[in-house]
């Protein structure tokens, strides 16, 4: 979806802002994937991408990427994303159009044109952001919540867009390489034997041995 801002492919890269000229509050694009992706029980998801930016980014445009339905020049109304803004990068909760749960600011400084693995690692307790593989911040699911988001599940999102004038024209094009949504702490490569007799629910027995457990 777009107002005036607009989305490319070139180089392996989805270039979000393509052209580095929009500058008209409320102008933005967004991206969302067909899947949805669920909540299962209290096992995490990790959403990966890798990602550069070729500036910083000025007062008002805003950068948000993670699990959510994107809507046009504001943030989504349930889901869990990063948040890139001037003020630097933020984890972001929401549940059911609630209060915007953010995290202290991190990663404030990363230079251009050069590629950032981010992850989101969506937990029954907690919500992890990493980038690069370092753990950056933690954000505690509130107890009136069983879960982050009240959607059971959620497509993967891209968003820039103006929250007002933009004060300087070029501004960031970003661009985003690979991205991977993860089931984690489940084997379903296995079947479902194998994922029990690793967790030491098993027998096991040789030909003409005895049984042992």
């Amino acid at each position: 979806a777009f107002t005036t801002m607009t989305m490319t492919q070139s180089a392996g890269f989805l270039n979000i802002n393509a052209a580095g000229t929009s500058t008209v509050a409320a102008n933005y694009a967004s991206l969302q994937t067909w899947r949805y992706f669920p909540v299962v029980g209290t096992t995490p998801i990790c959403v990966e991408i890798t990602t550069q930016f070729d500036k910083v980014p000025v007062a008002n445009e805003i950068m948000l990427f993670g699990l959510g339905v994107a809507v046009a020049a504001a943030e989504p109304v349930d889901g869990v994303w990063i948040e890139y803004t001037s003020a630097g990068f933020l984890g972001c909760m929401r549940y059911n159009s609630g209060t915007v749960q953010k995290t202290s600011a991190f990663a404030a400084t990363i230079n251009v044109n050069t590629n950032y693995k981010f992850a989101i690692v969506v937990g029954g307790q907690k919500i992890e952001y990493w980038v690069n593989d370092v753990l950056q911040a933690e954000q505690a699911i509130p107890d009136a919540q069983s879960q982050p988001f009240l959607t059971s599940a959620l497509p993967v999102f891209f968003e820039k867009y103006n929250s007002g004038v933009i004060g300087s024209s070029p501004n960031v094009i970003w661009k985003v390489g690979d991205v991977t949504v993860t089931l984690m702490d489940i084997a379903s490569n296995q079947t479902w034997a194998n994922q029990m007799a690793q967790c030491g629910l098993t027998m096991q027995q040789l030909n003409g041995g005895s049984a042992t457990s």
